[in-house]
């Protein structure tokens, strides 16, 4: 019997795979809005789920498709830095009444249901064949294998990159 193995696999190792396929024209996993435009709303299933109309806060805080590398991930960076920080002082007063009128807030929330539904779509322009093709190309999942197949019962590995 294997023991567990726990490997995290950072976002340099995505963003090198979708190069590796060819795919970094359609997967942008650098600027996470600029795809925005092609991303399915869940509720009524048009695309433009960054927009005015399905992340209306995101959208007042700047949220745009072709904003450029830096401003995209300040805004995502600021967005987040917000509600943890607001999450926090919550924790410290817990018998206040919460004020769900900030934009950061439902920034927050627009921005994690966006986020998952950008990477549904993005998985929906992988196929099998995509991953097969490139596969044996890299050394880390050579790696892996040779880790896993080393491991003994209660002996963790912890990779991360």
């Amino acid at each position: 019997m294997m023991g567990n193995a726990y490997i995290v696999l950072g976002n340099g190792f995505s963003i090198d795979l979708v190069q590796k396929m060819g795919k970094n024209e359609e997967i942008d996993l650098v600027n996470l809005f600029s795809k925005g435009e092609h991303v399915l709303y869940p509720k009524t299933n048009n695309r433009g789920f960054l927009s005015r109309k399905y992340t209306p806060d995101l959208w007042n805080l700047g949220a745009r498709t072709y904003m450029s590398y830096d401003t995209a991930i300040q805004l995502v960076t600021d967005v987040i830095t917000c509600a943890n920080v607001y999450n926090l002082s919550i924790e410290k007063r817990p018998d206040e009444e919460r004020d769900s009128s900030n934009i950061y807030i439902h920034a927050y929330s627009e921005l994690s249901s966006y986020l998952r539904y950008l990477f549904i779509y993005y998985d929906s322009l992988l196929s099998d064949d995509d991953l097969n093709k490139i596969i044996n190309k890299i050394e880390l999942i050579d790696y892996i294998k040779n880790c896993l197949s080393k491991q003994k019962k209660g002996v963790y590995y912890y990779l991360q990159l």
